[in-house]
């Protein structure tokens, strides 16, 4: 599940990237916002990975945890809002669903079994 994580984790921080530098471009109304919420889910993004290589240390574990939720509400929210809007973006749904599925696999990563199956 951790390689999973990690190779989702690159993908929604190169996705949140160019979010950015399409949002730093097109400068549409509103793009400050947008440009914020993008570099905070690069940043967590970025950290899931750095946890993933780590000791896992308390403060990053809980900062990890509270971004996933998140980058899980940032996902569902684009996701329902492009399937209602009438244009549809495809990028937006590949990137909403990653985001959620990025939330839940650090949720199940962090929180899972914490100790090892007892032999029979």
């Amino acid at each position: 599940m951790k390689a999973t994580l990690r190779y989702l984790s690159m993908c929604t921080f190169g996705a949140a990237l160019w979010l950015v530098t399409m949002e730093s471009l097109l400068q549409h109304s509103g793009y400050r916002q947008r440009i914020l919420i993008d570099a905070l889910l690069a940043l967590q993004s970025a950290a899931t990975i750095t946890l993933s290589f780590a000791a896992k240390p308390r403060l990053l574990r809980y900062a990890v945890l509270l971004g996933a939720l998140g980058v899980s509400y940032v996902g569902a929210a684009a996701v329902y809002r492009i399937l209602e809007a009438p244009h549809f973006e495809g990028f937006v749904l590949v990137i909403g669903g990653g985001l959620v599925v990025q939330g839940m696999l650090t949720w199940l990563w962090l929180l899972g079994r914490r100790t090892s199956p007892r032999p029979i």
